[in-house]
């Protein structure tokens, strides 16, 4: 062999390298018992001899991998990304060593006992870390082989960087919080001491004009709040940036009508923020990963086989069928865990499982004896449908290793298994819990002769609940250690699991009348399907005027130059600076909602039982007559003077959407088993706003928009409006006058959606009316004049109970009842199915 050759042999420490009587140990080698062995990891490389050297022999050498990097030890001081939190540890990527970067994957572990010095007794990892936090951590030990231990227990030490659920980069404001500056929102942290002095405002570089705080009533919660307003300064309405990125609007209290229907005490979370919120990010892995999957919970419950087992009328051969195909499942859900099992490499985790087997052996008995009782067929003559196959399939294949995506070939990759595999079962128990205790909320609490009460009764049972905990605490024991890429793996398995869920309570053959979804009723040669909704708040998360109010405010000049003393006065144009723009809209929002509050009260009256709608009819013209002279307000000010179309439009496009209102009438307006119309009305001040929204999603062709236009010279505004639709009069004519120019050809079936005192008239005349999100001027003022607010889903069930002859029918327009719902994904489920 030449002098340097390199063996393309990769050699571990203590591999035979060759004889010593052969040759020469060199770097990275050694003798012992008159054998050369590796004493590092590396490439082995066989030297030469020298030609002028008395020994022959060649020299042997292991040459260290180059590609190591940093590596971890104690002592060390390390950068980790936060990857998931635990009652008792959060897990880390180790992404630096010092300042080096390591080049392979090294997993840390920073335990309850080393967050902080003092009153460790007292530590709450949740309020400590949070997934994605970006820590510096003091290296105490190898740990183990899965993980290092990490210690943040110093003042310099602890979190560094965190992001908010807003998507903004946070600012510590104490030792143990950090503030979002575009939302304010405060968040508890371990925050590690900075050499560098914080910023003196939160206001950071997107925000230039902070308003000082003010004290306004709330809509929502009509309590007195105090908000600082920061507008921002954003790149999208840069004239110099080429591709402006979009604005991330928040609830503000906006200008105007805007100011009261702000969402500041709405629990509707909106789109963007809910699914980045607490609730989503904090807490047990289990719980995050069901709050994700909160669309697919809905549809299940809102299917037709669900909603006839609620409700007790579910024919006994559907029901029949579901047990046979629950058992084929059953069994595979055993098999599985028997899987699971023999890949886990601890004793703790191994018993837990075979645990959990047990107990699914005991549900298998329970169905046997709901066999008995409904007289199923046999389980093994039953054939199995296609649903329960796909379904069982994956569970069998995710509990054997074979996942999409992934080579577990070697004994360590192989003991994840257990994880990925509760990852993919444990949606089934918590799911069938939440079905059975909306069951139980929909049938009151007298079940009378409900047939399927049994069923109901064990799902819904505290056991059956503990049962479900336990497989949610196994799956958080099992996943302590894995990666943040590992934890994405079990959050899609969870999600396909959900998914398949859905389809096999969708599969269940239904052959009865149903109230839901209403297009399995429909005939779109002789019916057509009429959905109208409001926009502001309804669709979106921020009422149009506040965007329009703090492009104005942002567009505004700093300074204005003193006018020219020769230019006659009518010339001269009258201008604000930004400072002077805000304090204008902040008196003109206070005025309103001083005024709002004081109107609504007159207009309330005591609370009766009777629906009195003539009389609220007569009430709320005298709201629309105070909406108009608000309006008025606002035209004479000249606060709306000056606003660029292209930033206007650029707004619309990046509006933050309610998550699946976009969905829905995507799907809706697609459906060819629907005839469909779906129009937009709104007090909205500019409808080149929402055209630009709904245009992003491609929708603009699909939906009729009906608001108020702003006037423009030269693509900018010239402060004027187009007004058109201003009050809950005007609203409720425009309904009237939409409904009324469809043809009566066919049967016309009207659908409203809304949020607030503007639509309550178009809500009760409506055939369905249905409240999104939770005004409490709404239900104030709609309850004195006998309106009812029942939630959907307990109705539907009901609705299902009484149902005789055609469907349609079961709803009535103008009963005095609305429905309430908590996000889009029940109305799709209503209308659309799944």
């Amino acid at each position: 062999m030449k002098e340097g050759e390199e063996e393309t042999e990769f050699v571990t420490p203590g591999e035979v390298l060759g004889k010593f009587s052969d040759m020469k140990p060199g770097k990275g080698a050694y003798v012992a018992n008159n054998t050369v062995y590796a004493s590092l990891s590396g490439f082995r490389r066989i030297i030469s001899p020298p030609t002028d050297s008395s020994d022959s022999r060649p020299t042997v050498e292991v040459t260290g991998h180059k590609a190591h990097g940093a590596v971890p030890a104690p002592g060390s001081i390390v950068i980790a990304r936060v990857t998931k939190v635990m009652p008792r540890m959060a897990s880390a990527d180790i992404m630096c060593v010092g300042p080096k970067s390591v080049k392979e994957k090294f997993s840390g572990v920073i335990r309850q006992q080393d967050v902080r010095a003092t009153e460790i007794d007292k530590v709450d990892m949740h309020l400590s870390f949070r997934p994605g936090d970006i820590v510096k951590a003091l290296v105490l030990s190898l740990g183990d082989a899965r993980a290092y231990h990490l210690s943040t227990a110093k003042n310099e030490l602890g979190v560094v960087s965190a992001e908010s659920t807003a998507g903004a980069v946070m600012v510590p404001i104490s030792w143990t919080e950090m503030q979002c500056p575009l939302t304010g929102q405060i968040q508890q942290r371990k925050v590690a001491k900075s050499p560098r002095k914080p910023p003196p405002s939160l206001l950071v570089h997107r925000y230039k004009y902070p308003l000082p705080p003010f004290t306004f009533r709330c809509a929502r919660c009509s309590s007195p709040k105090s908000h600082s307003i920061s507008f921002l300064s954003s790149p999208i309405l840069d004239s110099h940036s080429q591709s402006p990125p979009p604005i991330p609007y928040f609830p503000l209290p906006s200008p105007i009508s805007a100011v009261f229907s702000t969402n500041l005490c709405s629990p509707a979370m909106p789109p963007r923020l809910a699914m980045m919120s607490q609730v989503d990010f904090d807490g047990p892995l289990a719980r995050r990963l069901w709050n994700k999957c909160r669309r697919e919970s809905t549809l299940s419950k809102y299917t037709p086989f669900c909603v006839c087992l609620a409700c007790g009328c579910l024919d006994i051969d559907t029901f029949r069928c579901y047990i046979d195909q629950d058992i084929h499942f059953l069994e595979a859900f055993a098999q599985a865990y028997e899987l699971a099992a023999e890949c886990a490499d601890d004793d703790d985790a191994k018993h837990s499982i075979i645990e959990l087997r047990k107990e699914v052996t005991e549900e298998l008995k329970m169905h046997a004896s709901f066999v008995k009782e409904w007289g199923g067929e046999d389980r093994k003559a039953a054939p199995v449908s296609p649903a329960t196959v796909k379904y069982t399939e994956f569970l069998l294949a995710t509990a054997s290793g074979m996942i999409e995506g992934l080579n577990l070939a070697t004994p360590f990759e192989r003991t994840k298994v257990p994880a990925y595999a509760l990852g993919a079962m444990t949606p089934c128990m918590r799911l069938y819990a939440y079905l059975a205790s909306e069951f139980k909320v929909a049938i009151g609490p007298v079940y009378g002769d409900h047939l399927y009460k049994t069923w109901i009764e064990n799902y819904a049972s505290p056991g059956f609940e503990k049962a479900a905990e336990r497989i949610e605490d196994v799956l958080e024991k099992v996943a302590t250690t894995l990666t943040g890429e590992e934890l994405d793996t079990i959050e899609k398995l969870y999600n396909k699991a959900m998914k398949l869920e859905l389809d096999f309570f969708w599969s269940q053959p239904v052959g009865q009348k149903t109230v839901v979804p209403l297009i399995r009723n429909h005939n779109p040669a002789v019916d057509r399907l009429v959905i109208f909704s409001d926009y502001d708040l309804t669709c979106t998360v921020v009422d149009s005027s506040a965007i329009l109010a703090e492009i104005a405010i942002v567009r505004a000049p700093k300074s204005i130059p003193n006018p020219d003393p020769d230019q006659p006065a009518e010339e001269q144009t009258i201008r604000m600076t930004s400072a002077e723009l805000k304090n204008r809209w902040g008196d003109i929002s206070r005025q309103y909602t001083d005024e709002y509050e004081d109107c609504i009260d007159r207009i309330t009256t005591s609370r009766t039982d009777e629906f009195r709608y003539d009389d609220l009819c007569r009430a709320l013209e005298q709201l629309s007559a105070f909406e108009k002279r608000a309006n008025d307000r606002v035209i004479k000010s000249r606060l709306l003077k000056g606003l660029n179309f292209d930033d206007i439009k650029r707004a619309g496009e990046h509006l933050i959407i309610q998550e699946g209102c976009f969905k829905f009438f995507a799907t809706a307006s697609r459906n060819e088993r629907l005839n469909v119309g779906i129009n937009i009305v709104s007090y909205c001040w500019c409808g080149d706003l929402i055209r630009s929204s709904f245009n992003s999603a491609g929708l603009l062709t699909q939906v009729s928009i009906q608001c108020n236009e702003f006037m423009f010279e030269e693509a900018v505004s010239t402060g004027d409006l187009v007004r058109k639709i201003e009050s809950p009069i005007d609203k409720v004519r425009t309904f009237r006058k939409i409904l009324g120019n469809y043809s009566t050809d066919k049967n016309n079936f009207s659908l409203y959606i809304g949020d607030a005192v503007g639509d309550l008239l178009c809500l009760l005349e409506a055939d369905i009316g249905i409240v999104i999100g939770s005004s409490s001027s709404l239900r104030r003022l709609a309850t004195r004049y006998g309106v009812s607010f029942v939630p959907l889903y307990p109705n539907v069930v009901r609705k299902q109970k009484v149902l005789t002859g055609e469907t349609l029918l079961s709803w009535k327009r103008l009963s005095g009842v609305l429905y309430t719902v908590s996000s889009w994904a029940e109305i799709h489920a209503l209308v659309l199915g799944c």
